[in-house]
């Protein structure tokens, strides 16, 4: 039940992140200042997306202190530097990734004109 709604969480928030970046600034400069706001919205729009449940129960709960978090950093990216350093870490790992994905298909590809 509990790993249930670390799941559930982890997704909820993941996928308010993504929406989050989407939106307008206006309405990101409103959310970022009317924090508790963000967070009862969140919170409440969690459970009863998910179900009237103990694991949405959990789950909304955890997806609340998600986006307190979120807003928090958001807010203060002063004091997360390390963040964008770490994005781009990750970006340039994705990258490698994604030339040797490029690089087995076309030697694939290659294999089997050969044939």
């Amino acid at each position: 039940m509990i790993s249930q709604a670390i799941t559930l969480s982890v997704l909820t928030f993941a996928g308010f992140f993504i929406i989050y970046g989407k939106l307008p600034q206006k309405i990101r400069d409103f959310l970022e200042q009317h924090s508790l706001l963000a967070d009862a919205l969140a919170t409440g729009g969690t459970y009863v997306l998910l179900g009237g449940t103990l694991t949405a129960l959990l789950a909304s709960a955890m997806t609340g202190l998600l986006v307190s978090t979120g807003l928090y950093v958001s807010n203060n990216p002063e004091k997360f530097e390390y963040l964008s350093d770490l994005k781009a870490a990750f970006q340039e790992g994705l990258q490698k990734i994604n030339e040797y994905i490029a690089d087995l298909s076309h030697q694939y590809r290659e294999y089997k004109e050969a044939k």
